[in-house]
């Protein structure tokens, strides 16, 4: 590779403004594959992939290279294209190296981009819930934030980043996220354990051009707080299973089976139209349409909007990727482990998701001239939705591992893993000389599980300088990644 050829790489890998361990890295990943010149092997067409292509096929990936290679910043495609001959020159060992270093598409972060592209990454279970609705506009929300659609227009009226003001909890076990509308303003607030916290804060839709509402008012008032729960309490009085009330509905029952790929709300909204007629609506997604249906009372079959979420102001926020999670602890052992794991983990991810350890550590012992580190080795794919970081898969691996230090680094040269079908009999043959290790491996404790999340995720985002502040399981509360 010519010394300008290695200058556009440097360059381009810089301009991705990773940490400079990360960077280093990867530099030294591209430089020894260039040094290892094995100038008669070739390469075919289908490893190399033009920017172009990679356009066309982002997000909907059709072969595991483009699927690779997805979201990859346009300064790591200078590096596949200038680095053709290289590649040739090495085997592929150039395209190997950027594969170990490409980015993970997360799609658009804005209220509206979010909540419409979380139905293609298939992490949605239902579509988001109908917080209010009259003849003129309705009012969905997850939590991503809220969306105001003008049913009139057809187009987004407003967004409400609910994330910014703390609201993240519409999808929340002990806490809750609440909206309620009163004359032309939205009000947002949180509950937890069945009485209202905190504060409310109050928007008004007299200000809405289609973009993001940014201007709010503060509410402190203990009253007005409890006020706006009973009104929220009185409305959900009005929701209904949809899968109870439309299974057996013709016109939609087909939506519902288990084999359909249809998202619908989980609860039908009730309520009257401006003829007094009783009208009950969901939302339901189909084959990349996202439709509002209301039943009303007197006609026979149902009233269908098509919902456009895209309409409105253009989003400012351009797509999000993530970089691959490197483990910067000062635990050599661990790192060794986890660098052993890479490859394994990338099997059980979906499109768009990065793997982030959780790691759940029992012992470390040193015998015989080994070193022997004990642990369910979990790891998860996480995907981002806005400020929360949402797991959408797991892995779990109770294991012991045995490693030897070779200079100032560790080598993982065993594993001794708890297979399915003699679970419990694996980790008792492992521990047998550790019997207080056994009953840790046995002893279920989901704080301590959910802790090494946050430990793991919160050096993640510390390296990376990224404004996540939550992780989520699904159906639990999102929680703080930074200490305290």
């Amino acid at each position: 590779m010519s010394e300008n050829n290695k200058k556009i790489i440097k360059d381009s890998i810089d301009r991705l403004s990773p940490t400079e361990e990360q960077s280093l890295k990867m530099w030294e990943r591209l430089s020894e594959a260039v040094s290892e010149n094995k100038s008669g092997n070739e390469v075919t067409n289908e490893k190399v992939v033009s920017l172009e292509n990679v356009r066309k096929q982002k997000g909907k990936a059709g072969n595991k290279l483009v699927k690779t290679m997805i979201g990859v910043a346009a300064s790591i495609m200078i590096i596949i294209l200038a680095g053709i001959g290289a590649n040739k020159a090495t085997g592929g060992k150039v395209y190997a190296a950027i594969k170990e270093w490409v980015s993970i598409f997360q799609g658009k972060q804005d209220v509206a981009g979010n909540i419409e592209d979380s139905y293609d990454k298939n992490n949605t279970v239902y579509a988001p819930k109908i917080h209010y609705i009259d003849d003129e506009i309705l009012i969905l929300a997850d939590s991503r934030g809220a969306i105001v659609y003008d049913l009139d227009q057809g187009n987004v009226n407003a967004t409400i980043d609910t994330q910014k003001v703390d609201c993240v909890y519409f999808e929340g076990d002990k806490k809750q996220s609440h909206i309620v509308m009163e004359e032309n303003r939205v009000i947002v607030f949180n509950s937890e354990e069945n009485s209202p916290i905190g504060s409310y804060y109050t928007f008004d839709l007299s200000e809405a051009d289609g973009g993001e509402l940014t201007t709010y008012e503060i509410g402190e008032d203990k009253t007005e707080l409890d006020r706006y729960y009973q009104m929220w309490q009185l409305n959900e009085k009005n929701y209904e299973y949809t899968y109870e009330r439309y299974n057996e509905n013709e016109e939609v029952s087909q939506m519902f089976s288990i084999e359909s790929e249809s998202v619908y709300s989980e609860h039908s909204i009730n309520w009257t139209n401006e003829t007094g007629k009783n009208c009950s609506s969901f939302i339901l997604y189909s084959e990349g349409v996202t439709c509002l249906y209301t039943e009303v009372e007197g006609l026979d079959s149902f009233l269908v909007n098509e919902i456009d979420l895209g309409t409105g102001s253009p989003s400012e926020q351009e797509d999000i990727y993530l970089t691959e999670f490197i483990y910067t602890g000062d635990n050599g052992k661990i790192k060794a482990i986890y660098e052993y794991m890479r490859d394994e983990y990338t099997m059980f991810l979906e499109d768009n998701q990065v793997c982030i350890p959780g790691y759940v550590i029992y012992k470390e012992v040193e015998k015989d001239g080994e070193y022997l580190v004990f642990g369910n080795f979990w790891a998860y794919g996480y995907q981002l939705n806005g400020s929360i970081i949402e797991a959408q898969s797991g892995y779990e691996m109770p294991a012991c591992f045995h490693l030897k230090k070779e200079g100032d680094n560790y080598k993982v040269i065993s594993v001794e893993k708890a297979l399915d079908g003699s679970y419990l009999e694996d980790i008792q043959e492992f521990t047998k000389d550790y019997p207080e290790v056994y009953e840790q491996f046995i002893t279920l404790d989901d704080e301590k599980r959910v802790e090494s999340m946050r430990v793991y995720l919160e050096m993640y985002v510390t390296d990376n300088n990224l404004s996540i502040e939550y992780f989520s399981e699904y159906g639990s509360d999102p929680i703080k990644i930074l200490s305290e």
